[in-house]
């Protein structure tokens, strides 16, 4: 089902290729619907004393994990727009953080925070649509640069920056 309603396009992996979503998302997002749904009728049929029918399916349920893509999509005019870049999930010392970079101004201060300040100069990482086309390019510079700390230091250091980002828990 991942692969019938594409959620697996917005999945791609190293490769370039898509991927299954490692959780089993089908299954939950539609049980997840269906509980909402029969909450609703319970509460129905108690204040009015009918019930009603409820219909789950685990095609709408990957369909509704997609909404926000589809939107997208429709708003982009079916031409995907480059992702936040650099985001994602970066091997520090001892763990691994994620990152996220929403804005030109946040790599900025995401390069003075890893201390590859020439980074935030090179012009191939001027902008995110930029950073985006030389990913290959940017990520040893930041692969690298948060090796070299543990992730409590690396928290401390987005933290002060503002830097969206987050441990990565076992």
């Amino acid at each position: 089902l991942q692969a019938f309603t594409a959620l697996m396009s917005g999945n791609r992996g190293g490769d370039g290729g898509p991927h299954r979503v490692g959780a089993v998302v089908m299954d939950m997002a539609p049980g997840l619907g269906t509980f909402q749904a029969l909450a609703g009728a319970l509460d129905a049929r108690r204040d009015g004393g009918r019930g009603c029918r409820i219909e789950s399916s685990l095609t709408r349920g990957g369909a509704t994990l997609q909404t926000v893509s589809l939107i997208a999509h429709h708003l982009e005019a079916g031409t995907p727009q480059p992702g936040l870049t650099p985001s994602g999930t970066f091997a520090a010392r001892d763990g691994f953080i994620n990152v996220s970079i929403l804005r030109d101004a946040d790599f900025a201060a995401l390069c003075d925070a890893l201390g590859i300040a020439h980074a935030k100069s090179d012009p191939r990482f001027s902008s995110n649509a930029l950073r985006f086309r030389n990913v290959d390019a940017l990520t040893p510079l930041l692969v690298e640069a948060f090796a070299r700390r543990s992730v409590e230091e690396w928290t401390e250091r987005l933290r002060a920056a503002q830097i969206m980002h987050q441990k990565v828990n076992d």
